[in-house]
């Protein structure tokens, strides 16, 4: 009987990429990919939350967008001659046209805003600040001394990680607190700004 749930594969401190390749839990792509596991997983607890319809359909729209991105980076361990086409542009201009809008309702100030003024705005201020390691994280991957030449020589033949990855999820972490933003915006709650007394 072939398990789903287990396979034992990783309990010397490895992950099984393909049936011959095996790669240390520690390889930078192997944290990048599970930084974004965790963020599209937050975003499923996120959405169950009594957030807009709105907030909902974005969130999901999204997480479909972060599996492709993980799809892309994964194709760095595996190798061979698998690939995908580039992350599309029209993908970061969606999260724009989003974020565009997000700021004709909110009309926001230029001033830090101190999360929890309500459940639904902080859930999306706490998956911001997730979404600004996913970043970082993928950024360190791509100036790694080592790897920086061959990450984007490979995202120009389709496999790992291309610039509008890096811009897309740049992006993300500002849809993101515009939501929460209009979150807030839509209880009526006044949000605060810290004193810095």
């Amino acid at each position: 009987m072939e398990r789903i749930f287990y396979t034992r594969c990783g309990d010397k401190g490895t992950s099984r990429v393909t049936k011959t390749k095996i790669v240390a839990k520690t390889d930078p792509v192997i944290g990048v990919l599970g930084d974004l596991d965790e963020l599209n997983s937050l975003f499923g607890l996120v959405r169950t939350q009594k957030i807009s319809a709105h907030s909902k359909k974005v969130l999901r729209f999204v997480q479909e967008d972060l599996f492709i991105i993980q799809a892309q980076i994964a194709l760095l361990l595996i190798g061979g001659s698998q690939k995908m086409k580039a992350f599309p542009l029209d993908k970061v201009g969606r999260l724009e046209q989003e974020i565009d809008v997000l700021e004709k309702i909110v009309k926001p100030k230029r001033k830090f805003v101190v999360a929890g003024s309500n459940e639904a705005s902080a859930w999306f201020d706490y998956c911001r600040a997730v979404s600004r390691r996913v970043e970082r994280s993928t950024v360190k991957l791509c100036k790694t001394a080592d790897n920086r030449a061959s990450i984007f020589a490979k995202a120009s033949e389709g496999r790992g990680i291309s610039w509008t990855i890096l811009a897309y999820l740049n992006r993300l972490s500002s849809l993101l607190y515009a939501l929460a933003r209009r979150e807030a915006k839509r209880k009526g709650v006044l949000e605060e700004h810290p004193r810095y007394s």
